[in-house]
C-alpha cells in the first residue's frame, strides 16, 4: 500500500480513454493499491491538469514507435516538476525502452497488461513521486532523492560540509571502510571522479532547483 506522504488524499493514476478494454485491468490495479483512476481525453492537455502537490502517475498506452512518441515524451517532461509516466507499448525493442527511460519515462511495459507488473511499477512510481515532492518542499536537491540511497545522501551532505572520512564515519556510526565503499557508489552514480566534483555537482543542482522554484513561483 502506498504511504500517502504528500497530502491526506488518495494517489491518482491518469490514463487516456484510448486504453479502452485495458481500463478494466488498470482499474483492478488501482483498487488493490488504493488510488483513484482518472481517464483523460487529450494527452497534450494532461500536463496542465496535474497539480504540483498531488501524488500521481500517468499511464500511457501507445501503438506508436519510439520516434513517433518522442515529442510527447519531451512535452510531458519539459517542466521543473517532473511527473511519473509509464508507457504501455506493443513490442518495442529493449533498446528503445531504455532510451525512453533515459529521457525521463518511469517504466516501459508490454501490452497486453500484466497486472502484477503494472501494479509494482505504479506503486514504485507513486512512492518516488511522493518522496520527490516532500523533498522539494523542504528544499532538498532532487539529485539526493533521485539517484542516491538515504545513507549515500547523508554522506554526500557531510562531504559538502568539508568533513573528513573519519568524521563522517563517527557522526553516522559507520566504519571508515564503509564510508569509502559508499563514496565509490556515489561517484559512480553521479558520474564524477572526486569529492570536489561531487560537491560541485550537488551545489549546481541546489542552485538550479532554487532558481527554477523562484521562476515558477513568479509565473504562478
Amino acid at each position: 500500500m502506498i504511504q500517502k506522504i504528500t497530502q491526506d488524499y488518495r494517489p491518482i493514476v491518469y490514463a487516456p480513454s484510448s486504453l479502452e478494454a485495458s481500463l478494466d485491468r488498470l482499474e483492478n490495479v488501482c483498487l488493490r493499491i488504493g488510488c483513484d483512476l482518472r481517464p483523460t481525453l487529450r494527452l497534450e492537455n494532461l500536463r496542465s491538469g496535474i497539480s504540483s502537490s498531488e501524488n500521481s502517475v500517468v499511464v500511457i498506452p501507445t501503438e506508436l514507435s519510439f520516434a513517433a512518441i518522442l515529442p510527447t515524451i519531451h512535452t510531458l517532461q519539459l517542466h521543473s516538476n517532473p511527473i511519473e509516466v509509464i508507457l504501455l507499448t506493443y513490442g518495442w525493442k529493449a533498446f528503445d525502452a531504455v532510451r525512453a527511460i533515459r529521457l525521463g519515462m518511469t517504466d516501459v511495459l508490454d501490452l497486453p497488461i500484466d497486472e502484477a507488473l503494472l501494479q509494482q511499477s505504479i506503486e514504485e512510481a507513486l512512492l518516488r513521486d511522493a518522496k520527490r515532492k516532500v523533498a522539494r518542499s523542504f528544499g532538498i536537491p532532487m539529485i539526493l532523492t533521485e539517484r542516491l540511497t538515504f545513507q549515500e545522501s547523508r554522506i554526500l551532505a557531510a562531504i559538502s560540509q568539508g568533513k573528513t572520512t573519519k568524521q563522517i564515519g563517527s557522526e553516522l556510526d559507520l566504519s571508515v571502510r564503509t564510508v569509502h565503499y559508499r563514496f565509490k557508489s556515489i561517484v559512480t552514480k553521479l558520474g564524477v571522479t572526486s569529492r570536489a566534483e561531487a560537491v560541485e555537482l550537488l551545489c549546481r543542482y541546489t542552485a538550479t532547483a532554487a532558481a527554477e522554484e523562484t521562476l515558477y513561483s513568479n509565473v504562478r
